[in-house]
This record gives C-alpha cells, sequence and structure tokens, in this order.
C-alpha cells in the first residue's frame, strides 16, 4: 500500500494534469487537509514532492498553487510512475530479507 503522502501527491498530479485543478488556482491549506483527518507532516511530503516535480508552487504566505503542466513528450510521466512503484516495494523487499537472514536461509 503507498504512503498516505504519495497518494495524495498523486491525486492531486492527475487533477492538475486533467485540468480539475487549474494553474494558478490555490490548493487546499493545511488546516482544510487536518480538517478531513490528514496530518501536517503528511501534507508536507506530498506538497514538497509536488514541487520538486514543477506541478505547484509555494508562495510564501499564502500557500500552495497549481503550475502549468507541460504535455509529456518523451514519456517521462511513465518512467516515473515505473521507478515510483519500484521504490514503494523496498520496505516489502526488506522485510522478505529480514525473514529468510533470521530463518538461516
Amino acid at each position: 500500500m503507498p504512503a498516505q503522502w504519495r497518494e495524495i501527491a498523486d491525486d492531486l498530479r492527475r487533477r492538475i494534469a486533467a485540468g480539475e485543478i487549474k494553474p494558478g488556482e490555490q490548493l487546499p491549506s493545511q488546516s482544510q487537509w487536518a480538517k478531513q483527518g490528514v496530518g501536517v507532516q503528511v501534507i508536507k511530503d506530498a506538497m514538497e514532492a509536488l514541487a520538486v516535480e514543477g506541478v505547484i508552487e509555494r508562495r510564501r504566505g499564502a500557500g500552495y498553487f497549481a503550475l502549468p503542466i507541460p504535455p509529456d513528450p518523451v514519456g517521462w510521466q511513465a518512467w516515473r510512475d515505473q521507478v515510483t512503484e519500484q521504490l514503494a516495494e523496498i520496505p516489502e523487499l526488506k522485510r522478505r530479507i529480514a525473514e529468510l537472514e533470521q530463518r538461516g536461509e
């Protein structure tokens, strides 16, 4: 199961790419997310990931805003999705290795 911050980031990215959230539109604040039971650190992690990708920008004192998403002519998005899925499997692989080491295999 993906981390909650990743699920939120993926959902916001999808909504921005689909035009449900327009470029320049402000994203929900941390307090709005908190009312839905989402932790502050989860939101910070999701927003930071999207900001690094260039999907949103942080305006000091104002919040986070959607940026235009350029077309993906080289398939970067598909590659990013594949790498993200593989990275998400690492904790499970580590757990399995630890189990095998405990059993002496």
